[in-house]
């Protein structure tokens, strides 16, 4: 909701409506998930976006994903 609201975000609110399509659970640390967050945004892939979206409920690949983010 604050990515379309121009109240809190000014940039993002640009681009809206932004729609939430997948929703995945990183861990407890929010460093680590904010890490896994940033390095997903930096290899601007749509294939790899539309992949996470279609295969979120995948947790071995999101594990996949996690771990290779995290440097391993």
């Amino acid at each position: 909701m604050e990515h379309n609201d121009p109240k809190y975000n000014k940039y993002t609110s640009k681009y809206r409506p932004w729609e939430l399509k997948a929703a995945i659970t990183i861990g407890e640390i929010r460093g680590e998930a904010m890490i896994v967050e940033s390095y997903l945004k930096d290899l601007k892939s749509r294939k790899i976006i539309e992949q996470i979206i279609n295969r979120q409920s995948d947790q071995e690949y999101i594990n996949y994903l996690i771990k290779k983010a995290l440097g391993g």
